[in-house]
């Protein structure tokens, strides 16, 4: 479930921590050791996870960065670098765009990643481009999202939740932003990915 990112408050070590997957028939849990302890640190105090739509890979974020881990939890891959620059420093993964990109934004600081446009990396190459220019929409379109996918955008805009990507907008009223949660179920259907992603 992806939490507004307008509304985080505090200390995000707080309500995260290694992430775990759950098979709901059995009703057990395992933790994804790759997550446990990060070269000596501690806990990658992971939060938002992303399944890939090939199901073989999780996207996180942690506090100032995100990763990668494989779903059986062995492998753990560093993204924030790919993703940040000296004047975007601060690092946030949004989602999956197609199996071979990750959504993400990045600014100064969280409050300033927060209305700058969506950007994808492409993790064949390792290069970063803007969402827009993939997706061919108005970068203004990709700015104060809680949400994403190919397909749909929702974000959060004087107190109104704008629900985007069809032919019509729906507009909801937000009384209270702290509590907003959004979760897109990813459509199999990928004709709105770009081919470099799928």
């Amino acid at each position: 479930m992806s939490r507004n990112p307008t509304s985080w408050e505090g200390d995000l070590v707080e309500a995260s921590g290694p992430l775990a997957t759950i098979d709901l028939k059995s009703r057990q849990f395992s933790v994804l050791h790759a997550t446990v302890d990060i070269d000596g640190n501690g806990p990658a105090f992971s939060n938002e996870p992303h399944w890939a739509p090939s199901g073989d890979r999780i996207v996180f974020s942690f506090e100032a960065g995100a990763a990668e881990v494989d779903a059986a939890g062995k492998t753990l891959t560093g993204l924030s670098s790919l993703m940040e620059s000296d004047d975007a420093p601060w690092t946030h993964a949004v989602g999956w765009l197609g199996r071979k990109c990750v959504a993400f934004i990045s600014g100064k600081t969280q409050k300033d990643a927060i209305h700058k446009p969506l950007r994808v990396l492409m993790l064949d190459n390792q290069e970063t481009v803007s969402a827009a220019q993939l997706l061919c929409v108005a970068e203004d379109s990709l700015t104060d999202l809680v949400a994403f996918s190919a397909s749909l955008r929702v974000r959060l805009v004087d107190s109104k939740l704008l629900v985007e990507g069809g032919r019509d907008t729906f507009v909801l009223p937000v009384k209270d932003a702290r509590y907003v949660a959004v979760q897109i179920i990813q459509q199999l259907d990928n004709t709105r990915v770009p081919g470099i992603c799928r």
